[in-house]
């Protein structure tokens, strides 16, 4: 590079000359009018910048709110957004007072504090809430039990167990109620019904059915002989299929069918009295051989005066004899109930079809003793004595006041009438060395020693009638 005022060579670096002293310069200087063309080429330059830049300014400020708007655009959503939050909070504890779980917990701190009317209150809540939940129908009982009120807690266990599945803890409850009332019936009714094995299972010995039958409905070509087996402890039954009651025959031994159509009805009884399921049969037994007589009472000891009563097969008649001999059809005929004498007594029995077919032969023996101290002799003489203070006869001979002949009293055995036992006497008539039964009976009461007029009805009972003046 050279010197711009004497020409002289300037090495790199130096910015004097080094002869001249002349300053050097970098930047050359320019023509005027160059000069003012480039300062009025950068004056435009220069506003068109700031023209551009103002324009910028103006458009971002119509965008940018002012401070105070700024904070107003805030307040809108932060309001919104609050009272959001404070609805969700009063909707969550409105919705956890009326949860399961805020009533049960509520209703234990009522017990706990002795507060009985509230946390039954929580209690029906809990109920109408889960309408189907057994368990609050069981803690309420139990609230109302502890608090004695027997009935209530019964009545709502059977709600839970009619208005629910239940549970065994809800039958639990009420069975155990019930025995303890001695209700036993009606726990036999809710066992009966009950889906849980484990509860049926406790309380077996409250059932009451009747047991396997040795021959089901059906038609058959023999005589059937029912056997009952593994039942309840009493069964009883009848035979023209109505339903059974206490009064009806008692199974004790083998129900004998014979020829014709049989309707077969039974009803269980336990040992506490509870009633079982009716349980009906059909039978057709088609034979011509008899079924033998059903009598009753079985043998044995017997210290009340009793009739015996025999069941006769249509088509049949029941002859027998007091002996114990075979009996045929030139016994006596069966004909109404026979009362059963004093002592040892032995009886035979048989029926005989209008065919001539026989059944087999039944025995009874009986030993009847009476608890009284009156003696049939004594028995007799009061009657006679009472007899002559009435005035129907004369003296103790019987003489008929304007009669030949006499009345005389010959004892039959003891019977039973209207809840008394009396020594029977049979008023015979005696003419001519004639006997007549005139069949008039006379009872003396074995304990008062009263004597009165009997009768007898169609099936051979007595009961008493008055005397006549």
């Amino acid at each position: 590079m050279k010197c711009q005022k004497c020409g002289a060579s300037l090495p790199d670096g130096n910015l004097y000359c080094h002869k001249c002293g002349e300053e050097y310069k970098i930047v050359p200087d320019f023509e005027p009018e160059i000069e003012n063309s480039i300062a009025r080429t950068m004056s435009h330059v220069g506003d068109s910048i700031d023209f551009r830049e103002e324009n910028e300014a103006l458009k971002e400020a119509e965008y940018l709110p002012s401070e105070k708007e700024g904070k107003r655009k805030w307040i809108y959503p932060s309001i919104v957004f609050a009272g959001c939050l404070i609805t969700l909070i009063i909707i969550g504890i409105l919705l956890f007072r009326n949860s399961v779980f805020y009533y049960r917990t509520a209703a234990q701190k009522a017990i706990n504090e002795q507060r009985y009317e509230d946390a039954l209150e929580y209690y029906d809540k809990l109920r109408k809430k889960q309408q189907d939940n057994p368990s609050w129908y069981l803690e309420e009982a139990q609230l109302e039990l502890l608090y004695g009120d027997q009935d209530t807690a019964k009545q709502l266990a059977y709600r839970g167990i009619n208005e629910t599945a239940g549970s065994p803890e809800l039958y639990l409850f009420l069975v155990d109620q019930l025995i303890h009332e001695k209700a036993f019936q009606d726990a036999y009714e809710i066992l009966k019904n009950c889906p849980y094995e484990k509860i049926t299972d406790r309380y077996k010995e409250y059932d009451s059915y009747v047991g396997a039958l040795s021959h089901e409905s059906g038609t058959y070509d023999n005589i059937v002989k029912l056997v009952i087996k593994d039942s309840s402890k009493y069964v009883y039954y009848t035979t023209d299929g109505t339903v059974p009651e206490q009064s009806s025959f008692l199974y004790t031994e083998p129900i004998i069918l014979g020829n014709g159509t049989h309707t077969i009805t039974f009803l269980p009884f336990n040992e506490y009295g509870i009633s079982g399921e009716v349980v009906r049969k059909e039978y057709t037994v088609t034979t011509d051989i008899p079924v033998a007589p059903v009598i009753e009472p079985e043998s044995g000891e017997l210290e009340e005066a009793a009739l015996i009563t025999i069941r006769i097969e249509p088509g049949s008649k029941v002859f027998y004899t007091t002996d114990g001999s075979i009996p045929d059809n030139g016994s006596q005929v069966y004909e109404e109930g026979i009362p059963i004498p004093l002592g040892e007594s032995n009886f035979a029995f048989i029926a005989i079809s209008d065919s001539g077919k026989k059944s087999e032969i039944i025995n009874r023996k009986y030993h009847l003793k009476l608890s009284a101290n009156l003696s049939i002799q004594d028995a007799e003489m009061i009657l006679v004595d009472e007899l002559i203070r009435r005035e129907h006869i004369l003296d103790n001979n019987g003489a008929i006041k304007d009669r030949y002949g006499v009345f005389r009293y010959f004892y039959k055995f003891p019977v039973k009438a209207e809840e008394r036992t009396f020594y029977v006497f049979e008023e015979h008539y005696l003419e001519n060395l004639i006997d007549n039964p005139l069949k008039n009976y006379y009872g003396v009461d074995i304990r008062n020693k009263e004597v009165v007029p009997l009768k007898k009805d169609f099936l051979g009972k007595y009961y008493l009638d008055i005397f006549k003046n």
